[in-house]
């Protein structure tokens, strides 16, 4: 099971997860769906302006929501890159150094 090995797979599980608990009214004053995303950050300062742009509330979290499990799993996998980056280069540094 190579995808339990994936930072990229916690990371949106953990994202679901968060998605999830605001979705069923966890979070009632949106604190961790805001505070465990950075681009909420962002988008706090503009959310009056979304709003607006959205007819119904349920489509702007749902925005929100694909935001969110955007955002972890693309750092996810930059990190599972990142990773395989450096076991390349310590693997190739390792067969450079048994010459």
């Amino acid at each position: 099971m190579k995808i339990f090995k994936k930072f990229s797979f916690w990371m949106t599980l953990f994202a679901s997860i968060v998605n999830l608990f605001h979705f069923l009214g966890y979070d009632g004053d949106n604190y961790l769906i805001f505070f465990a995303n950075p681009p909420n950050w962002v988008l706090e300062d503009y959310s009056y302006k979304l709003r607006e742009f959205f007819v119904y509330e349920r489509a702007f979290w749902v925005f929100l929501y694909i935001i969110n499990i955007g955002f972890y799993f693309l750092s996810g996998c930059i990190i599972d890159w990142l990773i395989s980056k450096i076991k390349k280069a310590r693997s190739v540094h390792l067969t450079n150094n048994d010459r």
